[in-house]
């Protein structure tokens, strides 16, 4: 599978002011609290100090640092990152656990989730330490990562949803926040899907289905921006 440049045009922007919880958003990151202030001591006229004794002054013995005590810091040795895990990672809209929609495709080659094409550089495509755990990626025209797409049930969404289930299932799953519509692509693609602000995470059957029932499967779920298209294009 290949990294393709996506012809989807996001057709919407981002909405605001949405309360309450949204299924599959990213976790809240807490606000950091400003450090309290202390108010500054009030200050009065300092007192004179009294003469001090030739008898009582002692003398101050200065410390001698030799060299061989003197501490310096080591420099610091390249090494190369330990790969990032994805064992516990889950999709939401701001991507699959380490991996985040944004990316440039320099992140994604450095933490080796991404490689130039042997067939028809400069294409990317993705790693196949990816492909084996069943993720494709696939950038946008700024070459960034536009769209994590699952093909395996070895991940699932915030909410628990996995590649296998039927469209009832996952109802179950999101309530009323799940919604349908047919994607326009080679041909008119019925999809489900979970919107937050300007992304979404979509619900795709087999590309042959031409409607979805209670029982039809699910065989891809993708995080991305939103668009009502689902297509990509190879090189």
């Amino acid at each position: 599978m290949r990294v393709r440049l996506l012809v989807a045009v996001t057709t919407c922007i981002a909405l605001a002011g949405c309360g309450g919880t949204t299924a599959d958003a990213p976790p809240a990151t807490p606000p950091t609290a400003a450090p309290p202030t202390s108010a500054a001591p009030a200050t009065s006229a300092p007192a004179s100090p009294a003469p001090a004794s030739p008898t009582t002054a002692s003398t101050p013995t200065p410390r001698r640092t030799t060299p061989s005590a003197t501490r310096s810091p080591s420099p610091t040795k390249p090494s190369s990152a330990a790969p990032v895990s994805l064992d516990n990672a889950v999709l939401d809209t701001s991507g699959l656990g380490p991996i985040k929609i944004g990316m440039t495709w320099d992140e994604l080659h450095r933490n080796g989730w991404l490689e130039v094409s042997p067939d028809c550089p400069p294409h990317q495509v993705t790693s196949k330490q990816l492909q084996a755990r069943g993720i494709d990626l696939r950038s946008d025209a700024a070459e960034r990562l536009g769209d994590i797409t699952l093909s395996s049930p070895r991940y699932a969404t915030r909410s628990g949803a996995k590649v296998g289930m039927t469209v009832a299932e996952i109802e179950r799953i999101y309530g009323a926040q799940l919604e349908r519509e047919v994607k326009i692509g080679y041909q008119p693609y019925p999809t489900a899907f979970v919107r937050v602000g300007d992304r979404e995470i979509v619900f795709a059957p087999t590309w042959e289905t031409k409607q979805l029932t209670p029982q039809t499967r699910i065989e891809f779920i993708s995080a991305r921006y939103y668009s009502d298209h689902y297509m990509w294009d190879g090189c």
